[in-house]
């Protein structure tokens, strides 16, 4: 997946951050709908600088879409599956089982995402630079 950013900081260890605007889910095509205010979210990324970018360039930024939907499948069937783990092997109070293993599964990908945001290595990097 790539996207056109821009670089707004420059890190250490020819890292930059960017920021993306993500847009909300509606498309923001307010004439078919009359118009709903959602206001479009603007994230900022670490990316790894593989073309000497400088501060305000435009720049083309890639992500390798295998790694990011293994994290996001990761997140949502982890949870899901400890849900019918614990209901299966617990023999009373199933729902209560349940539920325990939902939450097992929510701090499991709540303490995986911290070790992913801290790591080194950002999950993008610049492909080029865009001319102006």
């Amino acid at each position: 997946m790539t996207q056109t950013v821009i670089v707004t900081k420059i890190l250490a260890h020819g890292i930059v951050e960017v920021s993306i605007e993500r847009p909300s889910a509606c498309g923001h095509d307010c004439k078919s709908c009359m118009g709903c205010g959602a206001p479009a979210e603007v994230i900022r990324v670490e990316v790894k600088n593989t073309v000497g970018a400088k501060l305000g360039d435009q720049v083309v930024i890639e992500s390798s879409s295998q790694q990011v939907l293994g994290i996001a499948s990761f997140t949502y069937l982890v949870p899901i599956a400890l849900l019918f783990v614990g209901f299966v092997v617990t023999p009373v109070y199933k729902d209560f089982g349940a539920a325990v293993g939902f939450c097992v599964g929510v701090g499991f990908v709540i303490v995986l995402n911290r070790i992913i945001t801290n790591r080194r290595e950002p999950l993008y990097r610049i492909v080029n630079i865009c001319t102006k």
